[in-house]
């Protein structure tokens, strides 16, 4: 489920306004592919205006959201698990309504 995305876990025990509008749900039997799709969705122009201080949105920065915010590749992980054999970031995005 891609709702109320945070800029930190919800195990944190507090709460923060969503960076991004709901997105929704993805499903797939490769947990690899639900990676790469989720963080494909989240990106850097669907940020809520106001949700994150000045200095991680500067005017022409580009990247993807969770880096700015963490200063860390997110798609490294996927990268790691593909070559891991845990699957493949390769999907095909179906919308159902």
């Amino acid at each position: 489920m891609l709702m109320n995305i945070t800029p930190l876990c919800d195990c944190w025990g507090f709460s923060t306004p969503p960076l991004v509008p709901d997105v929704g749900i993805v499903a797939c039997d490769d947990i690899v592919a639900i990676e790469q799709v989720s963080l494909d969705l989240i990106k850097a122009e669907n940020l809520i205006p106001g949700t994150l201080p000045d200095q991680f949105c500067p005017p022409g920065d580009s990247g993807h959201l969770f880096q700015r915010i963490h200063g860390k590749d997110p798609y490294e992980q996927v990268r790691k698990a593909a070559d891991a054999g845990l699957g493949s970031p390769e999907y095909t995005l179906v919308e159902v309504e």
